[in-house]
């Protein structure tokens, strides 16, 4: 396993995948994945979640499975444990090619939650991950000012996670 740092994160390479993770903005990341996951490679992804949820007391993560083509046992497990570990602190947003990565998250969706969102279209994903990032960012500077952009409950309150995931399943009530 080979670790390059990048200016907002790193990219891990293996014999059989790919990952990259980016911090997008305060409370938001995302995390590529290509070829393969293992559950090797979720553990410096999670050490590099961790610190953001101490800091901002939740996050989304959105997870970009297009050039995903297969996972181990291990990472599913990995994956559902941490989620349950941070239930009420985690939104994820999947993009979706396979039907194995739609298969897994099916089986993992109601098992922790519910607050796992699949993209099947790169379009949706990406318009969420742009809300993500402008709500973030308008949230940091409003604490800078003193003034809340978003509410009593903050970008990094767990009130931010809740309203984010309702924003993207029912886009319409967003106010």
């Amino acid at each position: 396993m080979q670790r390059e740092s990048l200016a907002r994160g790193f990219r891990i390479t293996t014999k059989v995948g790919a990952l990259t993770l980016e911090h997008e903005a305060p409370g938001v990341a995302l995390l590529r994945v290509e070829r393969a996951a293992t559950g090797e490679t979720m553990v410096p992804v999670f050490e590099a979640l961790e610190p953001v949820i101490a800091r901002h007391g939740s996050i989304v993560v959105f997870i970009d499975g297009e050039a995903l083509e297969s996972y181990d046992t291990d990472c599913r497990r990995r994956w559902t444990s941490w989620l349950s570990e941070h239930r009420g602190k985690v939104v994820v947003h999947v993009l979706v090619r396979s039907r194995l990565l739609q298969m897994g998250v099916n089986l993992v969706n109601p098992l922790i939650g519910g607050f796992i969102v699949s993209h099947s279209e790169r379009s949706s994903f990406e318009a969420e991950l742009r809300k993500a990032r402008v709500r973030s960012r308008d949230h940091s500077a409003a604490s800078r000012t003193g003034v809340s952009a978003i509410g009593s409950e903050g970008a990094g309150s767990l009130g931010f996670a809740r309203r984010a995931l309702r924003r993207s399943i029912h886009p319409a009530s967003s106010t």
